[in-house]
């Protein structure tokens, strides 16, 4: 598996040339992010399932087209 590097989501494009940049109004936040806390047998599950299955975010991947 690879290991992350820093790299953020579409780095690769540039503000003005490949997309038009704005700023969201301060209403347009969901909070501030937080952990939720885990016994230690809910902490050694959640290490397994992130090692042993696919996550995805649905953070930036809200909706599957079909």
């Amino acid at each position: 598996m690879t290991e992350y590097s820093g790299y953020e989501a579409f780095e690769y494009l540039e503000e003005g040339e490949d997309y038009q940049s704005f700023t969201l109004p301060k209403g347009i936040h969901n909070g501030e992010p937080y952990e939720v806390p885990l016994d230690e047998d809910d902490e050694q599950r959640a290490a397994e399932l992130g090692e042993n299955s696919i996550v995805i975010s649905f953070h930036e991947h809200r909706f599957i087209s079909r």
